[in-house]
């Protein structure tokens, strides 16, 4: 395919948020085992967006480049879309992003700069409705009441008689505006029930004579993406103990994270999951499993020894060993693993990688 211009979501040291990759601005970059197979959907090669796909990994403590794609292509959907070739142009001013979302709203049909931008209503300045505001509200009631009389037939009341306590503030929160601001008590008196339960419980399933209720969680933690993240224990606790394991959004079972010392080469590897085996090979240690799953070496200079890892599916693990120029407290060379790119063959070259050169410029004189 010809060259062309995408977009890409970086944190603001240059790496990438989701593989922790560092980009330099004007660097080729080619992935030379590209993963041309439409059914995987996060595999081989590099990641770039249109406009449109920037809510997926966008936040305003973000930076987003231009850059140039070309080579062979997968575009999944709008969010994800990989490319053989890839080259980081500029950075995008997050002004110039709004202005840029607001031109294809029309075409999107939704305000993407809004989703890319979000308004937080506390920060304006409350103002009084008007009664054409009141009049709309009255409007949008009879029209959601009617709507939701009709849909309720058709799916039954297995799904509507179901109320998500906590997790209906989203729309309580907004109907409880109109009762304690402008004081509408009667216009939503029947209300009164969900919002004391959003107040103190979960979801809950209410019969004649009994009604389900779960607690809420007491424990959530999630990653700078909302997605639920924990690496030493789980992610969403219980208070009866039941709870959910997951890593950047990633489920996966919970011996993975509470008993690390279980997992070996053997077991990450016959894991079909790329995304949890990605998750075992951190928890065991990328250099650690490097060299207990027989990694091949492919270079060796006075810069180091590369090692190659061929991984099922997924993209190859390479790393450079290499030794700290500077003796440590008992006189020895400390020795360290860095990862770098798939096609890199040589570990100078590797090294230079490390600095954002190409090999025949890394000439050190003196390291330190």
């Amino acid at each position: 395919m010809k060259e062309m211009k995408l977009y890409k979501v970086l944190n603001k040291d240059l790496t990438s948020p989701f593989q922790n990759f560092k980009f330099k601005v004007g660097k080729q970059y080619v992935c030379k085992d590209f993963d041309d197979d439409k059914n995987m959907d996060c595999s081989r090669g590099f990641y770039a967006v249109d406009i449109d796909g920037l809510p997926y990994s966008f936040n305003v403590n973000r930076v987003v480049y231009e850059c140039e794609v070309g080579g062979k292509s997968v575009e999944i959907d709008q969010f994800k879309r990989r490319y053989e070739k890839f080259k980081l142009v500029k950075e995008i001013s997050h002004f110039e992003i709004k202005k840029l979302a607001i031109e294809i709203e029309n075409e999107v049909r939704y305000k993407l700069s809004e989703a890319l931008f979000p308004v937080n209503p506390l920060t304006g300045k409350p103002q009084k409705p008007t009664k054409k505001d009141i009049e709309l509200l009255e409007q949008w009631a009879s029209v959601w009441a009617s709507v939701g009389a009709s849909v309720g037939a058709s799916v039954g009341a297995s799904v509507w008689d179901s109320v998500y306590g906590q997790h209906d503030v989203q729309w309580l929160s907004f109907y409880d505006y109109f009762n304690k601001v402008l004081n509408l008590k009667k216009e939503t008196k029947k209300l009164t029930g969900l919002f004391e339960l959003a107040k103190s419980a979960g979801w809950a399933l209410p019969h004649q004579n009994i009604c389900w209720i779960s607690e809420r969680h007491n424990i959530l933690e999630r990653d700078e993406n909302g997605r639920l993240h924990n690496l030493f224990g789980p992610a969403v606790v219980y208070p009866d103990g039941w709870s959910i394991y997951a890593v950047h959004g990633v489920r996966l079972p919970g011996w993975i994270i509470e008993t690390p010392k279980k997992i070996t080469p053997k077991n990450i590897e016959s894991e079909s999951n790329i995304e949890i085996r990605r998750v075992m090979i951190e928890k065991y240690g990328q250099d650690k499993y490097l060299i207990d799953s027989g990694a091949i070496e492919i270079s060796r200079d006075s810069y180091g020894t590369l090692y190659r890892k061929d991984i099922s599916n997924d993209e190859p693990l390479v790393m450079v060993k290499v030794a700290n120029s500077t003796r440590e407290s008992d006189g020895k060379f400390k020795k360290y693993f860095l990862r770098v790119m798939p096609d890199i063959k040589t570990a100078r070259e590797a090294v230079a990688w490390t600095f954002g050169m190409k090999e025949n410029e890394y000439q050190p004189h003196i390291e330190t």
